[in-house]
């Protein structure tokens, strides 16, 4: 055998193949057979042999990271065009029934009466406007 040589050691402190090791020198056979009696191998395969499951590189384990929890809050029921008509003037109703808005139906009636065109696009807005333009005149 040619001095100096690479003794190997299982688990160490370098990684190579999914295994840890250390590497020391021996200069001479004295040196050689002194390293191999205290725990040391000629070549890395029988270092990790010997080590076994001791001498695998462990697996990284990542911390989880908690995903924040956000808060729902119910949400309230999507309603109509019609049933939130209704719904705002129950409202108008309820504060002052005297001068709440007039219901759908009662525009419909009066733009007859005014002979003012209307569809069922035009906004009960637009409707009310129309009458209340054709009642000034």
């Amino acid at each position: 055998m040619d001095f100096p040589v690479h003794v190997f050691r299982s688990p160490g402190r370098y990684q190579k193949r999914g295994y840890t090791y250390d590497v020391a020198g021996a200069n001479d056979q004295d040196e050689f057979d002194a390293k191999l009696a205290d725990g040391w191998f000629a070549t890395f395969e029988e270092a990790t042999e010997a080590a076994g499951e001791a001498g695998k590189i462990p697996p990284i384990v990542r911390p989880v990271k908690k995903k924040k929890v956000k808060k729902v809050r119910p949400s309230k029921p999507l309603l109509t065009p019609a049933e939130r008509r209704a719904q705002n003037q129950a409202k108008s109703i309820e504060a002052d029934p005297e001068n709440a808005a007039p219901s759908r139906a009662e525009m419909e009636e009066k733009a007859d009466e005014l002979g003012i065109k209307f569809d069922g696009r035009t906004s009960d807005k637009k409707l009310l406007e129309r009458i209340e333009d054709a009642l000034k005149d």
